[in-house]
């Protein structure tokens, strides 16, 4: 298993903040129509909003638990990562753009806040409960290289590659 290089709090705040930055860029260059345009794979724009979205609400209360120094249970332990992504798929189907823009946006100031929060030996530090990760590998996996990540999907999509 490779070791998470330790990551100062500035340095992890400012790559959030520009990761944030270049998506909310990209979105803000689509229509509510394109948003709304599934791709080849099946996913709207706004499908990978709220996917983002979740992800992030998933690493919120583990945030909080590390300041607490209490264990954290996985609330889907006997699931696969693409049985997650269905699922949070399925739960945000129905929700409006609007309203899923507007989660997206109070997650992000969440996020900030949460790390803001949280001390960098805290952040650093290998949790029994992650299999001895820390929670920052969490943090930089579900904000901005989850955002890279995505950012890449919809990007393929606009060039008609998806």
């Amino acid at each position: 298993m490779t070791q998470q290089p330790y990551v100062s709090k500035d340095t992890l705040l400012n790559e959030i903040r520009k990761g944030y930055s270049d998506f909310d860029t990209l979105l803000s260059s689509l229509s509510e129509q394109q948003m709304m345009m599934a791709g080849n794979d099946g996913w709207t724009t706004k499908d990978h909003i709220a996917h983002l979205t979740s992800w992030q609400q998933r690493i919120l209360p583990m945030l909080q638990a590390v300041m607490d120094n209490v264990e954290l249970p996985d609330p889907t332990p006997d699931m696969t990562m693409d049985q997650i992504n269905e699922q949070f798929r399925q739960r945000n189907a129905a929700l409006p753009l609007d309203r899923v823009l507007a989660d997206h946006r109070a997650v992000q100031q969440q996020m900030l806040k949460a790390v803001q929060a949280i001390s960098e030996e805290d952040l650093n530090k290998p949790i029994f409960w992650l299999d001895d990760r820390p929670v920052v590998s969490e943090v930089i996996g579900n904000t901005y290289e989850h955002y890279e990540e995505h950012t890449h999907y919809i990007q393929q999509w606009l060039r008609g590659e998806s």
